[in-house]
């Protein structure tokens, strides 16, 4: 089994709780609220624990809702090393309306983090041993862009693969290090890495992955689709993955649960096409579940199973 750290500069507090209507200029009265403790490389950790397999989540710990992140994660059995900040770990809030099912998001930007904090959590990364190390999620204002791009470097130096899946500036200034194993952006995200616009027509996801491969910005790139699958591209060609239909009842988590799909099957040993299939099951299986939670692994087997029937058919 291979040894997984995750990074999560910005994580977050998740809460959840649903109304009856959300109206402008009125109080909401919500129903009690569920937490869970969030954030890309967290819940990436999260999710290849559920699956079976052990990850260590690596995170900037501030303020109550820093405490009360570490006590969900304990709950949770999620190993995890937390790096202590002046400033205060953000909270995410999300409201699901009863009758539409919609989902109304907040969420604030994140703390100031000075460099010395920085230098704690790069300190972490050049220090443990790990096979894979994934960055995921967004940087705080306060912190360089380049910063991804500087834990990419650290990890390749020491014989690890980087996984990679965050959006804008940090994008772009980690794929330009050539460090990234795997990038696991969506359609907008992937525009962004090759400086297009989504909406331009001249934007392909096709070329524009192969693009990254054949620069040498990432070895693998994974574009989800949503609903669509995704699209695996690599030296060897382009591939499309599609996904399974299920009933959506969030799609909170969903990005986060295919990562962590497809780095605990490639820990495992599968080979990558194997691997990515389990990602995309992951996937659907989490937008199946409510709020923030995370795929089901019973789901994520029911899935993946249906998906090695249609690609045998």
């Amino acid at each position: 089994m291979s040894m997984v750290l995750t990074v999560t500069v910005n994580p977050s507090y998740d809460t959840t709780a649903t109304a009856v209507r959300v109206e402008p200029d009125r109080k909401i009265r919500c129903t009690e609220a569920v937490e869970h403790p969030g954030g890309g490389g967290i819940n990436v950790a999260r999710v290849i624990g559920i699956l079976g397999g052990n990850a260590t989540a690596l995170w900037t710990n501030g303020g109550l809702f820093g405490i009360g992140l570490g006590q969900l994660l304990d709950s949770a059995g999620v190993d995890h090393i937390p790096i202590d900040i002046s400033g205060h770990t953000r909270q995410s809030f999300a409201v699901i309306e009863d009758k539409t099912h919609r989902h109304y998001r907040f969420s604030t930007p994140g703390p100031d983090i000075s460099e010395e904090e920085l230098e704690d959590l790069a300190a972490v990364v050049r220090q443990n041993q790990y096979d894979f190390l994934v960055i995921s999620g967004g940087l705080p204002p306060s912190v360089d862009p380049e910063f991804y791009n500087r834990l990419a470097s650290i990890a390749t130096g020491k014989g690890a693969r980087v996984v990679l899946d965050t959006n804008g500036e940090p994008l772009r200034a980690a794929l330009a290090g050539g460090d990234v194993y795997l990038v696991k952006p969506n359609f907008r995200e992937l525009a962004e890495a090759v400086g297009m616009e989504p909406g331009d027509g001249n934007f392909d996801v096709t070329s524009s992955s192969r693009e990254l491969v054949e620069q040498g910005k990432a070895a693998v790139v994974v574009t989800s689709l949503g609903p669509a699958g995704v699209i695996l591209t690599t030296t060897k060609g382009v591939m499309r993955i599609p996904a399974p239909t299920v009933t959506i009842s969030s799609k909170i988590g969903a990005g986060d649960s295919t990562v962590g799909g497809i780095v605990y099957r490639l820990g495992e040993g599968d080979d990558l096409i194997a691997a990515v299939r389990f990602g995309v099951a992951s996937g659907a299986a989490a937008v199946m579940t409510p709020g923030t939670e995370l795929c089901k692994r019973h789901d994520v087997e029911s899935l993946i199973a249906a998906i090695l029937a249609d690609s045998d058919d």
